[in-house]
């Protein structure tokens, strides 16, 4: 059986829910506190008590014979009295052991380990597989469980080892002197799905004399008490399924990737799907590597409530929102981080996310940081503005900041922002860095841990360092504000030939040729050194005046960037350390040299209440 359709509806904080043509595997996604698990335990509670409750149903659909036969339909809908009835009766039986057909299974979130009892060895074992077990064994915490699947795997090889010996008995009474030998290993499914979860591991046969679980490793063998905690976990979740071997079942699993790394991750999703037949999964989960991998399934995102709007939304690949979190270099699975995502420059190891991190750990811990890499691989401000920034996605916020050598005129800039909702800020200095640059907390910082003489120790020598670099940097500067200038006046140079369709080489050079004369003719009268000189003059007397100032204008202006690293090469340390050390000493002033940033951040947090 499987569960076609779900709605629920004034189940706080579930409002309104509604997903239709499920398939077997679903994945519910969304930010924390929107309601994934309290989603859950309704569709679990309906499960274990069908009944016709107007404020949740589900659509079950038979997926074996068997269904059919008992229910005498294809499906059945527990807003139907007698259908729920029906699906009652079915559920509520008991089951063999390793037999768990047309059933509920859960595993919640909670998959800790306690300490296994020790095991008693016997001469008697009956087949644990074909035990009687109550309906709802599979709804029990899972590490309540823990114990009977391993205890269970001790037993079935003590019965194997019974029913070899019993029937070597029968042989010899019977004067029989060989004995047929029956390749079936108890084990084999198990050391199969280890195999899949865990190579180059190896599952080891459990001895007679030492009841353990080991496995081997490089020629060695090792107790599974050895196993990482994550591949623990997946080997036990694993084998709790494999040992009751469930088909035609909804399966429901919390959370799927907690404690895991990416690939283990991976692999016991693979594993789950080949466990049985014809179960289907729902998991809720954070992943985003796992929501990106179900795409072709049913994903459902969980957006937050608006007067009563369905809360369920189905994601797709092709989605126009999908292609245009592609403009991020970001996957779908991004959504599932939170209701504000905010988007920078940089990787999860550069000091963008460092900094924004710290800032938004003390003052906005609702927000979630996404590095997006380089602004090559953002691709333009235009397009995210127009695909991302300015509208909301599945009810997730999306904000972006960026440094403010964006190669945009000032009134460009204006522009985007005014265009993304306020969704988008362009720091009012030229680098972060620029924010590192504050010589009273340099100062402050470094006298922990140098001499009190020491150079680094006195914020006017500290400032007066800064300022011999920031003239040294002017040439620089300059450069790269006529790199700008040029970009803007020139653009793109390209030669565009059109209709070459069935040309020989003679025409097509005589094209070329008139194509480049017309290009070099715009370059020509764009591009003269006239402006350039003036420019440059301008702006040398300028920065020059402006670092001679007693104030701190020229911070702002004189690229951070190499401020910084320049300085920190002075002070003979790091830049990464150098960095880290700041932010530490910021903390302490309430963050103070970041108060540019914060007022952004408050900014954003302006424009999703107006």
């Amino acid at each position: 059986m499987r569960i076609t359709s779900i709605k629920i509806q004034n189940k706080p904080p579930i409002d309104n829910f509604e997903a239709t043509n499920l398939s077997t595997i679903i994945v519910l996604a969304g930010p924390n506190g929107i309601g994934k698990t309290r989603l859950i335990q309704q569709i679990i509670g309906l499960l274990q008590n069908p009944q016709a409750d107007p404020s949740r149903s589900l659509n079950i659909e038979a997926t074996s014979s068997g269904e059919r036969d008992s229910w005498k339909k294809k499906s059945l809908n527990t807003l139907d009295q007698n259908d729920s009835n029906l699906l009652r009766q079915h559920l509520q039986k008991n089951r063999k052991r390793g037999k768990f057909e047309s059933s509920i299974l859960n595993f919640d979130s909670s998959r800790t380990f306690e300490q296994i009892a020790p095991f008693q060895w016997s001469w008697n074992f009956p087949d644990p597989f074909d035990e009687d077990v109550v309906w709802n064994l599979m709804m029990n915490p899972f590490k309540n469980r823990y114990q009977d699947t391993i205890h269970a795997l001790y037993r079935k090889i003590g019965h194997y080892r019974t029913e070899v010996s019993q029937r070597y008995e029968e042989l010899r009474k019977a004067g029989k002197k060989e004995m047929p030998i029956n390749p079936i290993d108890p084990l084999e499914k198990f050391k199969t799905t280890f195999d899949l979860l865990l190579f180059p591991k190896k599952l080891a046969d459990i001895p007679l004399n030492n009841p353990v679980i080991q496995y081997i490793e490089n020629g060695q063998l090792l107790s599974i008490d050895t196993l990482s905690s994550g591949e623990r976990e997946v080997f036990t979740v694993v084998f709790d399924l494999l040992l009751h071997d469930p088909k035609d079942c909804i399966i429901f699993f919390d959370e799927p990737e907690v404690h895991l790394h990416p690939e283990l991750s991976f692999r016991l999703l693979r594993a789950l799907e080949n466990v049985g037949e014809r179960n289907q999964f729902i998991f809720c989960t954070h992943s985003p590597d796992i929501i990106t991998q179900s795409l072709n399934h049913s994903v459902i995102f969980i957006k937050p409530k608006n007067g009563g709007e369905n809360q369920a939304v189905s994601v797709f690949k092709d989605d126009e929102k999908a292609i245009a979190l592609n403009l991020l270099g970001q996957n779908l699975g991004v959504i599932a981080l939170g209701k504000k995502i905010v988007l920078i420059e940089g990787s999860e190891s550069s000091l963008d996310k460092q900094t924004y991190g710290e800032i938004m750990g003390s003052h906005f811990p609702q927000y979630v940081l996404v590095p997006s890499g380089s602004r090559q691989t953002i691709l333009s401000f235009s397009k995210i503005v127009e695909g991302v920034l300015s509208k909301s996605l599945w009810g997730i916020d999306f904000f972006m900041i960026s440094d403010h050598d964006s190669s945009l005129p000032e009134n460009v800039m204006t522009d985007l922002v005014s265009k993304s909702s306020n969704h988008l800020a362009f720091l009012p200095r030229y680098h972060l860095e620029n924010y590192f640059l504050d010589e009273e907390i340099i100062a402050r910082m470094v006298c922990k841990m140098e001499p009190h003489d020491s150079w680094l120790c006195d914020p006017v020598k500290i400032r007066d360092k800064l300022k011999q670099i920031a003239r040294e940097s002017i040439p620089y500067t300059i450069r790269l504000e006529l790199d700008s200038l040029v970009q803007s006046k020139i653009g793109n140079v390209g030669l565009t030939v059109k209709g070459i369709n069935d040309i020989d080489l003679s025409d097509y050079l005589s094209l070329l040729e008139n194509s480049f004369l017309v290009e070099q003719k715009r370059v020509n009268s764009a591009f003269s050194f006239e402006p350039i000189k003036e420019h440059t003059e301008r702006r040398w007397i300028y920065l020059n005046d402006l670092v001679d100032r007693d104030d701190d204008e020229w911070k702002k202006v004189i690229p951070g960037r190499t401020l910084f690293n320049k300085l920190s090469s002075a002070a003979n340390v790091s830049p990464g350390r150098f960095k880290t050390m700041y932010i530490n000493q910021a903390k302490e002033d309430n963050f103070s040299p970041f108060e540019e940033i914060i007022q952004i951040f408050e900014e954003f947090e302006h424009s999703t209440k107006t």
